[in-house]
């Protein structure tokens, strides 16, 4: 898998100005906690992106914010030691996958599915 739907400083801007510098500049653990996310949407959503791809630009644009609030997770999972507390990491970690999820919802609705 490649960088389909969005790109690796999505995925740090969303992990934060605390996350682990050297995990946030390491080019094949980014790639891989992408291909994680991605996988883990495209199952989740139950309908495979990856060979449908969108046809239009708000649906890129949702599943790559989607793919990118998952590895975002992976990210700040790497080390939690680098936030100030742990209640900060915390909190970004629940944000990130309350949007995820709702994300995950409005991508599989049938209705959606067949309009992106």
């Amino acid at each position: 898998m490649s960088f389909t739907f969005c790109t690796s400083q999505a995925i740090i801007q969303k992990a934060g100005a605390n996350t682990n510098t050297t995990a946030a500049a390491s080019g094949s653990l980014i790639k891989a906690f992408y291909d994680q996310a991605e996988s883990e949407t495209i199952a989740s959503a139950n309908y495979d992106f990856v060979t449908n791809t969108p046809n239009t630009t708000w649906g890129s644009q949702l599943l790559g914010d989607a793919i990118s609030d998952r590895a975002a997770i992976k990210l700040i999972n790497y080390d939690l030691s680098s936030y100030y507390s742990r209640a900060e990491a915390q909190t970004m970690l629940s944000v990130l996958d309350d949007q995820w999820r709702v994300k995950i919802k409005t991508i599989s609705d049938q209705n959606i599915t067949g309009k992106i």
